[in-house]
């Protein structure tokens, strides 16, 4: 069986035809048997019935499987994607695990402020977590982190000071006291 369409034109109109077909042999010669008018149907379901017969399975939508679980993300992706454009994750410092904890929890603070622990617990409720591989992280490796950032806090505020202050501002004036502009 098989939908044979055929169109023709009458005038400035364009007439389609869409039959289900069943071919057969006899006495050597291929014919073909009309079994229904399939062209009142809506377009979509001729080509479920088109795709049907070749061998095509369609299951109806919500059926044929379950949610297990289901993880909000739209939140995790709009700061993340502000954060990029930010250069956030650069501005940090160099790829490493201890950069992407921070990063994680400085993009969790804007979307659910809780505390550390909170917050490590909560990245198994989100997208976050998952994204940036800190399923299971400790409060000891969060720490760590931490001092990772102490660490560097000087040169990411001489970046922030460098990308955002205007040469000759009051601020830069007291800021260029506190720390030189060619920290790296």
């Amino acid at each position: 069986m098989h939908v044979a369409t055929t169109r023709r034109q009458h005038k400035d109109k364009i007439y389609e035809t869409h039959l289900l077909r069943r071919s057969y042999r006899e006495d050597g010669k291929v014919k073909n048997e009309t079994l229904a008018n399939l062209s009142y149907l809506p377009e979509e379901t001729i080509q479920v019935i088109r795709e049907s017969l070749a061998g095509k399975h369609h299951i109806v939508a919500g059926e044929g499987f379950e949610i297990k679980r289901s993880l909000p993300h739209g939140h995790v992706a709009a700061i993340a994607v502000m954060a990029n454009e930010l250069k956030l994750p650069a501005l940090l410092g160099p790829s490493c695990r201890e950069r992407d904890i921070i990063y994680a929890l400085i993009l969790a603070r804007a979307i659910r402020p809780a505390s550390k622990l909170a917050t490590s617990r909560w990245f198994k409720d989100s997208t976050l977590g998952a994204d940036l591989g800190l399923m299971g992280i400790s409060t000891d490796e969060i720490y760590s982190a931490m001092d990772w950032l102490y660490a560097r806090q000087g040169t990411i505020e001489a970046q922030l000071a460098k990308r955002h202050l205007k040469e000759g501002s009051r601020a830069e004036a007291v800021f260029s006291n506190l720390y030189s502009f060619n920290a790296t």
